[in-house]
């Protein structure tokens, strides 16, 4: 909330407004973005003073006496003008100047106090809605591009309510008819709100909370609910709104199921007109079968070529390898050529996603943001970029400033499919790296190939500055087929959901300090691995035969089975899981890792066998050492038992609550150490009638 200046501050706020128009006289750019974010406030607290106590136009009573207090005019380039204003009139003059001043030097912190300041101004009641829309104007005209980039590194508490106090101001225009009225075409209005409810999708992407992208959805179909009846609005508009941007956000990341999304949109089909039902059931009915796609690229319409001088452009080519076992972030040199690596933290780390994302084009429903490597392999995910400093551009050249397409028939036929010569410097590139033990990631030789990745992007600089990007997709004659594969696999996660309520538990289950995570990592184990290797069936991979005898698998085989099990879902809720953590006692089995408002928590979690030798001893030794390195208190003890009928180990215990006793006897203060069992016992005994045995 903004509240009115006191009586004392009112001339003195009104002298630093009139320095302000001074200082933008003398200087062309004012560096001081802090002071900047003060005068918007300034304006507007004194405004709501001068509005309670002004007794006629431009006159206000101030201990007895009355000032005039008016402002001269000026135009958008800064030039006076013969028109007086009053302050109501001047502030908004001075906002829209200020805003263009904060664009030249705003940073994150900046941005995070003006959206603070934002909202507070939307929030106050006694501001006039033409104020607060002239605000979403001047923003959009000066800051649209900041936007974009900084509410996604802000915290995210900040962003999403900066976006929501929007969405808030768009509905009151929905509800102010004499104001829409006003508006030449109410059209424009709708689309502001499809941008803010696009933004919000985009940040919770930003933040790997993907689950709360639904979850925001709902919430904002409530909302509309909740408006009065009797208010006119363009209902089908609204919903359609929403309910398409739910269907294509649940498309990219299947979170929940057709027949449950689908009972949602039939709860608002009465909201909707025949041809906005029409279309939400068609992109609901997608299905990657219906069509297929050999190739995809993209390139700028009208890239920058005229008056640059081609010897000072450089390339990068951007692509996505897989590997869990990268560090966070290398560069080597090669070939006059810098290549440098860094682990993806989240999806719009990655070029080709957040180039695709940028094109908000969608295929029957599907986002063609779907084509990028990284969804739903974040974990082990790393960006890769060789930085050439010559203009590199094997399939076209310019002419005369203009780009002309190379004939690549004849490479395409030779292959008998596609060519994409940047493939093959690629392949080139990553060959010499493993030849002299350089190579940044664990790969075999054999499979350097053009295989190895499908999507890639282009980028050509000019003294930094991006002039072109050129973006190549479903490079390889199987990348189609893999991105179905992906999909149906995703789709198959909620048979097995519906079980245990996984999809709820993972959307629903709010995580607000180091305690909670603690436990919803462990209910997490529990619905995943425990159930699926107790009740599912998993336990039979558990096993290995030898010489025609059941055998437990190695823990390292057993830690692989459980990371491919669990990542995935993890990752719906921005959990990143990593694999042989390497701490100052060893390597850790796995570290659970979730951020939410700045805030980072954190979960180590050993595995054992239960006919390990030590087995009673890891969760008051060894996992105490890890959980130490992380300066928090929570861990979990993941013991694996197959001791049944063909297995007799271990010796020392007869059943899993015997083993079970003694690690909680084990357990040391200060840590928050929870112990499981999972039974893999290959007859599968009921584990309440094991327990007894």
């Amino acid at each position: 909330m903004i509240y009115p200046c006191k009586e004392r501050q009112f001339l003195g706020n009104t002298k630093e407004i009139t320095s302000y128009f001074s200082a933008k006289n003398k200087y062309t750019i004012l560096k001081n973005t802090d002071r900047l974010i003060d005068l918007i406030e300034i304006c507007f607290s004194t405004l709501l003073f001068y509005n309670v106590r002004s007794s006629k136009r431009f006159i206000i009573n101030i201990k007895g006496l009355d000032y005039k207090i008016e402002f001269n005019g000026t135009e958008l380039n800064g030039n006076k003008s013969d028109v007086v204003l009053e302050l109501s009139e001047a502030v908004d003059s001075i906002v829209r100047s200020v805003f263009i001043q904060i664009s030249y030097s705003i940073n994150e912190v900046h941005f995070k106090k003006l959206q603070k300041l934002l909202i507070s101004i939307f929030e106050t009641k006694n501001i006039s809605l033409s104020h607060k829309l002239n605000i979403l104007n001047f923003e959009n005209e000066s800051l649209k591009d900041n936007n974009q980039l900084l509410l996604f590194r802000i915290e995210e508490k900040t962003a999403i309510k900066s976006i929501s106090s929007r969405i808030k101001l768009v509905y009151s225009l929905f509800i102010e008819q004499q104001t829409l009225s006003t508006v030449e075409n109410p059209e424009v209005t709708y689309n502001v709100f499809e941008n803010f409810i696009k933004s919000s999708l985009r940040v919770f992407i930003s933040r790997n909370h993907f689950t709360e992208g639904i979850n925001f959805i709902k919430d904002e179909l409530d909302r509309f609910e909740d408006v009065d009846p009797a208010i006119e609005l363009d209902e089908s508009k609204i919903v359609f709104i929403l309910l398409s941007n739910l269907v294509t956000y649940n498309n990219l990341f299947q979170l929940i199921s057709k027949e449950e999304l689908k009972e949602l949109i039939d709860d608002y089909k009465t909201f909707l007109n025949e041809e906005h039902s029409r279309s939400i059931y068609n992109d609901l009915d997608f299905n990657p079968n219906n069509f297929e796609i050999k190739d995809f690229s993209i390139n700028l319409a009208d890239p920058k070529y005229k008056n640059i001088d081609l010897n000072n452009i450089n390339t990068i080519i951007y692509f996505i390898i897989h590997d869990s076992n990268t560090d966070d972030y290398q560069e080597i040199k090669i070939d006059n050529n810098s290549i440098f690596i860094k682990k993806i933290n989240n999806l719009f780390d990655d070029p080709v996603f957040a180039f695709l994302d940028k094109l908000r084009i969608q295929i029957d429903g599907m986002p063609v943001s779907v084509f990028s490597d990284s969804i739903g392999n974040l974990s082990s995910s790393h960006l890769l970029g060789i930085s050439i400093p010559d203009f590199y551009h094997p399939d076209f050249d310019v002419i005369d400033e203009k780009v002309v397409e190379k004939d690549l028939s004849l490479e395409k036929a030779t292959r008998g499919g596609s060519y994409h010569p940047h493939k093959d410097f690629i392949v080139e590139t990553l060959l010499k790296l493993h030849d002299s033990g350089q190579l940044p990631f664990t790969i075999e030789k054999r499979d350097i190939t053009s295989s190895l990745i499908s999507n890639y992007l282009v980028m050509y600089l000019n003294q930094n500055t991006p002039i072109d990007q050129r973006l190549y997709t479903i490079t390889n004659f199987d990348s189609y087929f893999r991105i179905k594969n992906k999909y149906f696999e995703n789709i198959n996660q909620f048979e097995f959901d519906e079980i245990n309520n996984l999809g709820e538990f993972i959307r629903n289950t709010e995580i607000l300090n180091d305690k909670q995570f603690l436990s919803f990592c462990y209910a997490l184990l529990e619905k995943t691995i425990k159930k699926s290797i107790e009740v599912g069936g998993l336990h039979k991979n558990m096993w290995t035969e030898k010489k025609g005898i059941n055998h437990p698998i190695m823990e390292v085989l057993a830690q692989r089975i459980i990371y491919n099990t669990i990542r995935h879902v993890a990752e719906m809720k921005g959990v990143q899981i990593s694999r042989e953590t390497i701490s100052s006692n060893g390597s850790l089995d796995f570290f659970f890792q979730y951020t939410k408002n700045d805030r980072s928590y954190r979960v180590c979690v050993e595995l054992k066998n239960a006919h390990h030798d030590h087995v009673d001893e890891g969760n008051c030794k060894q996992l105490t050492e890890y959980i130490k390195d992380t300066g928090k208190k929570e861990g979990i003890y993941l013991v694996l038992w197959y001791k049944g009928d063909n297995f007799n180990k271990p010796t020392k215990y007869d059943s899993i609550d015997e083993l079970q006793k003694k690690l909680d006897f084990n357990l040391v203060k200060p840590y928050r150490i929870k112990n499981m069992i999972i039974d893999c016992s290959w007859d599968k005994t009921s584990p309440s009638v094991k327990g007894k045995q």
